[in-house]
């Protein structure tokens, strides 16, 4: 499967409340949540967002959070205890999940049609129990899903690279 790396991380510098809206993204919770959560206003999530899209060369929200913990720069989320047994498949879309910044492309790096990727996403996000799909990420690295190789990116453990 063919891979896009990341792009290279900016200069932005994230600050202490970046960080904090980091550690809450990486849970699948949404700017309203992470604003009540943190007593901020929705706005300012938005804005750390942009600054976490800045930092790590990231997109969208899956994207984030799996440059956020790549980078070690926040824990993952609580996850239950038994990862779901994915097959070599489900730990493809898994990866351009985590990789890639729309369905379109997911859709193309796991080989299949958008209409099957999304449906198939949402499959996962069931069996994992984890409710969206950055969650779904943040599981990922809880349950040491991603290992990363010799070119700094990762893949679902066990896969072949």
């Amino acid at each position: 499967m063919a891979r896009t790396p990341h792009p290279a991380p900016s200069t932005v510098q994230l600050t202490p409340g970046n960080l904090a809206v980091a550690r809450e993204l990486v849970t699948g919770a949404d700017n309203t949540t992470i604003a009540a959560k943190l007593g901020i206003r929705p706005h300012s999530v938005t804005w750390a967002m942009k600054r976490i899209g800045q930092h790590t060369g990231a997109t969208s929200r899956a994207q984030r959070a799996h440059a956020l913990l790549t980078q070690r720069l926040v824990d993952p989320p609580a996850a239950p205890s038994v990862p779901p047994d994915f097959d070599a498949q489900e730990l493809s879309l898994l990866r351009a999940v985590a990789e890639q910044p729309d369905i379109h492309q997911i859709a193309d790096a796991a080989g299949t049609t958008s209409t099957r990727a999304d449906k198939q996403i949402q499959a996962l996000v069931a069996k994992a129990g984890a409710g969206n799909r950055v969650r779904l990420i943040g599981y990922a690295h809880a349950w040491g899903l991603f290992a990363s190789g010799p070119d700094g990116q990762t893949a679902p453990a066990g896969s072949h690279r």
